[in-house]
Order: C-alpha cells, then structure tokens, then sequence
C-alpha cells in the first residue's frame, strides 16, 4: 500500500511539474494585458448611461442595485467570459499539444520517465488554471474599476461580487469542457488552425447560435443549466441573478423560483458536465497513446 502510494506522489509530481510551466509559460504572454485593459474598458463603456437609459432615481438604492448587478452579469456573460475571452482561449488551446509535437518538445518529455498520461493530464492542468485564473483576476478587477469610475457607494461592491462569483463557476465549468476538447482536437489533428476551426464552430454552435435564436430574454441556452447549479449550492446569488434575467424582460424583479424552475435538476446537469470533461480526456487520452511521436 505504500509504495504505491508512493509512486502515484510521484506520478502526480510530474504531472503538477508540467501544469506549472504550462501555466507560468502562457502568463508571459503580453496580449494578457492587452486583453484584460480591453475587458475592463468595455465593461465601463457598456455599463455606462445605465441611469439615463432608464431613468432611474439616484436615491433608489435597490432599483440601481438591480440595474447595475443584472447588466454586469448579462456582459459578464455574453463578452467578460464569453465572445473575446472564448476566442482567445481557442487560439492558445488549439495548438496545446500539435505544436509542441511539431517542435519536438513533446519528444523530449517523453525521452524522461514521464508517462504519456501524466504529459496530458498536466497540459489540461495547466491550461484550465491558466484560463480560471485570467478570469478571476479580471472579475476582481472589473467591479473595482465599475465601482470607482462611476463614483458608486461601496455597499455595491458585495452584489457586484456575488454576481462576479456566479461568473467564475460558471467559467470553472466552460474552461473545463473547453480545454478538453481543445486538448483533445490538438491530439488528433496535426494542423493548429484545423484545431482551431473546429473549436470556433463548436462555440458558435453551444453560444452564438442559441444566443441569436432565444434574443427575447437575452440568455443563450447553454448558461440556462449553470442556474440550476448555482441554486442548487444556494450561495446568495439568485436574486441577482433573476433579477439580470428578468433585466431584458422588461422588468428589474422577479422571483428567483419563476426564473429557475424550468432548468432542470442540479445533479443531473453536473454528472452531464462530468461526464463530457471525463469522456473528452479519455478520448484524448487514447488518442495520444496511439499517436506516432517522433
């Protein structure tokens, strides 16, 4: 019993060892902060004029409670982790594993006692941290700058980052489907831009097109099921949460229950999300095992 114990420390070792550099080699890169300046000053553009537009009293605490909130998790939603976020994780997770195969890095990781499994597991480490943490500095930020641009109380603050909260599990759960198949896809195809294509289609497809299709209410199909997680923690987010729903409905509340009922059971929709990330790693996994790496 201990010494295989023992050797699964190690295994995890190596493992740990390639999601760091993973990880410390994609924060090097200087279009991060070209990318997060262009999150932060689009999220002040889009949340300005919010009190004119509506005509708000400045006195109604509750009503701009509810109007800042509902707009910042909608444009959290459809841009601060979706279109341009979404496309640039694409671009880098396309290339994971072709690139460093096509360069011959890839072979000499493997010329060390590193297994092809922990190799794998270790990339899609380290790019999913990659991918939460970038979200989580920038949901940090992007209240903090609301906050300080417009002059707002800072009793906004906590419902600005009980929204922010809501966002990152949401991302949690996106980047890990994402990353898998993107690590699965840069096995099987040699060309990154293949890889590339593919996954553009598969975001147009779970995102953009049920986005278009469902503009009544403004939320794409595929957030609808993170809702039911979210409720099913019951970690304070709802109200803010309806109320960004019901924001493109025409009205600032609704009941957290009328929102949310219709979205299916919690569990059911997590053993969905893991069992995809689950089957996307194996398949990725067979993959790379059979693939000719020389």
């Amino acid at each position: 019993m201990g010494h295989y114990l023992t050797l699964t420390k190690r295994k995890m070792n190596k493992t740990i060892t390639i999601a760091k550099r993973t990880l410390l080699d994609n924060f090097n890169r200087k279009s991060l902060l070209f990318l997060l300046f262009i999150l932060i000053t689009s999220v002040l553009f889009l949340q300005s004029g919010i009190v004119s537009k509506y005509n708000v009293n400045l006195n109604d605490f509750r009503v701009l409670e509810a109007l800042y909130t509902s707009k910042f998790l909608m444009i959290g939603f459809i841009w601060t982790l979706g279109i341009p976020v979404l496309i640039y994780f694409a671009l880098l997770i396309s290339g994971s594993i072709s690139k460093e195969i096509n360069s011959g890095m890839t072979l000499l990781v493997l010329t060390r006692p590193v297994k092809r499994e922990e190799y794998l597991l270790g990339k899609f480490l380290g790019y999913w941290k990659f991918f939460n943490l970038f979200n989580l500095i920038s949901l940090i930020l992007i209240p903090a700058a609301n906050n300080v641009f417009f002059g707002m109380p800072a009793a906004y603050l906590i419902p600005m980052y009980k929204v922010a909260l809501a966002l990152f599990v949401y991302g949690i759960i996106l980047t890990a489907i994402l990353t898998s198949l993107g690590i699965m896809l840069s096995c099987k195809i040699k060309r990154s831009l293949i890889s590339l294509m593919v996954l553009f289609v598969f975001l147009l497809t779970i995102y953009l097109v049920p986005l278009v299709n469902n503009v009544s209410s403004g939320i794409p199909y595929l957030i609808k099921p993170f809702f039911s997680i979210i409720d099913w923690f019951n970690i304070g987010i709802l109200p803010d949460a309806a109320r960004g729903l019901s924001m493109f409905t025409g009205t600032y509340y609704v009941s957290s229950n009328l929102v949310f009922s219709n979205f299916g059971s919690p569990l059911l929709t997590i053993l969905l999300f893991v069992g995809i990330l689950i089957g996307l790693l194996v398949l990725a996994r067979f993959i790379f095992i059979k693939k000719d790496i020389f």
